[in-house]
């Protein structure tokens, strides 16, 4: 089986949750946005806005684990 059939053959196992995801992954890798560009609701543009306005600096991943008290 070729490397194209064997990627035909999983996709056609993949459910449409499973295949939008798959569209988001493909498409970042190629550089092409994903057809269905989502607007952001009002608390999306307000956690946007809040981001922007934010100049502290990032937290190291594991303090941020540790904070919420999850393994790294």
């Amino acid at each position: 089986m070729s490397t194209r059939e064997l990627a035909y053959s999983l996709i056609d196992r993949l459910d449409e949750k499973q295949l939008d995801a798959l569209i988001v992954i493909l498409s970042g890798m190629s550089g092409v946005k994903p057809v269905e560009e989502i607007e952001p609701d009002e608390e999306e543009l307000r956690m946007i806005a809040e981001s922007e306005a934010d100049d502290s600096e990032a937290e190291p991943i594991e303090d941020f684990a540790k904070r919420l008290q999850i393994a790294v």
